[in-house]
């Protein structure tokens, strides 16, 4: 729990996922808001997986439009910090769209740097769309 949200964590079955990309352990959280108790967004944090998994990040927050600048996304991304150290975790990254600016300054908060730049073509062959790069960043637990 962070000042002014909590995570509830949500129980999906993700056992095919988990299989085919070695992940280990993965939550999924909603965002809530203590002041209203209302739903705010979600987000997830993956432990293990394979290079498909670097280009999605181990940790994903999304904020619903009407709650965003509200601080609730930089909230979350220290809530699954919070979480990734607990489960031991090392680092953690986050994929970001070159073009994302807002979760580029929320991940940066949080002490994030630029590790490198990935296109879809690098992790699955059959992916042709040369414009779909991500940045990633890695945060040191």
């Amino acid at each position: 729990m962070e000042d002014g949200i909590k995570l509830i964590e949500r129980k999906i079955n993700f056992d095919i996922f988990k299989r085919e990309r070695d992940i280990k352990q993965l939550f999924f959280y909603d965002v809530v808001s203590l002041e209203s108790e209302e739903i705010v967004g979600y987000c997830y944090l993956i432990i293990g997986g394979d290079k498909v998994i670097l280009y999605m990040g181990n940790v994903s927050y999304y904020i619903e439009e009407k709650h965003r600048n509200k601080g609730y996304a930089t909230k979350t991304l220290m809530c699954l910090i919070n979480i990734a150290r607990i489960k031991g975790m090392q680092f953690i990254d986050i994929s970001i769209s070159h073009d994302n600016i807002a979760s580029l300054n929320v991940a940066k908060k949080a002490g994030a740097y630029f590790l490198k730049q990935l296109k879809a073509e690098e992790i699955d062959q059959f992916c042709s769309d040369n414009d779909f790069v991500r940045d990633v960043y890695r945060i040191e637990l």
